[in-house]
C-alpha cells in the first residue's frame, strides 16, 4: 500500500512539474517572439538597415532555433511554436533561421533577413 503511495504521489508530481515546464518556456518563447517583432516594427520605419537582438540562449532549459516567415517561428526539440505579424505597414519577405543567441535582423527594402549574431 505504501509503495502504490509513494509511485502515484511521484506521478502526480510529475505530472505538476511537466505543466509547469510546459507553461514557462510557452512564456520564454512568446519573450523571444515578442523580442524578434519589436525589432522588426522598429527596423520598418527604415528603407534598410539592422538591428542586433539579443536573445536567451535556451528556452525551458533546451536548444531553439528561430526563423522569420510570415511571423516568427520558435523550433524546440520537441515542438514548433509559430506567431503572424500583425500590423506591418506594408508586404515583406522574410528568410533567415538562426540558434537561440544573438542574432541579427537585416532589411533591405521589402525584405527582412535573420542571421546569426
Amino acid at each position: 500500500m505504501g509503495i502504490a503511495l509513494a509511485i502515484g504521489t511521484i506521478s502526480v508530481f510529475n505530472s505538476y512539474r511537466a505543466q509547469a515546464m510546459d507553461a514557462t518556456t510557452e512564456k520564454e518563447a512568446e519573450i523571444v517572439q515578442a523580442e524578434i517583432e519589436n525589432a522588426i516594427f522598429q527596423l520598418e520605419r527604415a528603407n534598410s538597415g539592422n538591428t542586433e537582438v539579443v536573445l536567451p540562449s535556451d528556452i525551458g532549459g533546451s536548444d531553439y532555433s528561430v526563423s522569420l516567415y510570415e511571423g516568427v517561428r520558435i523550433g524546440l526539440n520537441y515542438r514548433t511554436i509559430e506567431s503572424n505579424f500583425t500590423g506591418l505597414n506594408q508586404e515583406y519577405s522574410f528568410r533567415g533561421t538562426a540558434d537561440g543567441g544573438t542574432v541579427k535582423i537585416y532589411k533591405n527594402q521589402d525584405e527582412f533577413v535573420l542571421r546569426p549574431g
